[in-house]
Parts: structure tokens; C-alpha cells; sequence
């Protein structure tokens, strides 16, 4: 079993951000966009915020790493020592870690946005 991640030094907000990006990314204010291995979005005043991710064997998304960036620094980077893990997996080696769970919980919210496209792709397929 790796070792636990090194949380940054604001805990609590950190978990608050990717709580409010996860909700307005639920909402539909914030979109993403899929890379090879990664979702992506822009922020007001050009804040970058990464997704790295990987997917099991069954097709779902865990995050590998996080980073959200000004244009003059890395303002927050954490990583996944449990990324090359299965979902259900992940989150029994994660031991209820906040972080962890709240990045999840985003992945997960991220991927089914940019699914969309692929489901848009197949209902104008039926309409053919």
C-alpha cells in the first residue's frame, strides 16, 4: 500500500473549492473539456484547473492528479496514491480521506459532463 498523500496546508479550503467546482460544474457553469488523459477547464483570470485521470477496468474515471494554477504559479497540486485502483477499491484504501473523496466526487461529475457528447452523438444517430 502506498503512503498517504501530503495534504496541503488549507485542508478545509481546498475541499471547499473542489466542493463549489464540483456543484458548478453540476450546475452546467463550468465546463470541461477531454484530453488524452485529462479533463480541463479555464477559470476567471486565467486559473487553470487540471484533472489527470486514469480508468479501470470497467471504464470509470479516478483522478491521478490535481492541479490548479495561476498564470504565475502552481496554487494547489495533489496526487492520487491510489489512482491505479478501481473505484470501490480506491476508496477503501483511501480511508475516508476528505480530499480524496471530494476529487472523486468531482471526476465523477466531470466525466458524466463530457459523456454528453458521446450521448448527443447516439440520440442523432436514433433520429436518423
Amino acid at each position: 500500500m502506498g503512503s498517504a498523500p501530503k495534504l496541503p496546508i488549507n485542508v478545509p479550503k481546498s475541499i471547499e473549492f473542489i466542493n463549489k467546482l464540483t456543484a458548478k460544474t453540476d450546475q452546467g457553469k463550468v465546463t470541461w473539456r477531454k484530453g488524452d488523459d485529462s479533463f480541463f477547464t479555464t477559470l476567471g483570470d486565467g486559473i487553470r484547473v487540471d484533472l489527470i485521470v486514469v480508468r479501470d477496468e470497467v471504464g470509470e474515471y479516478s483522478f491521478k492528479r490535481f492541479l490548479v494554477q495561476t498564470p504565475k504559479a502552481v496554487e494547489f497540486e495533489y496526487a492520487n496514491p491510489h489512482a491505479t485502483a478501481n473505484r470501490y477499491i480506491m476508496s477503501i484504501l483511501s480511508g475516508g480521506n476528505p480530499m480524496l473523496a471530494a476529487l472523486d466526487k468531482l471526476v465523477q461529475v466531470v466525466s458524466r459532463q463530457t459523456d454528453k457528447g458521446l450521448s448527443r452523438a447516439i440520440d442523432a444517430l436514433d433520429d436518423l
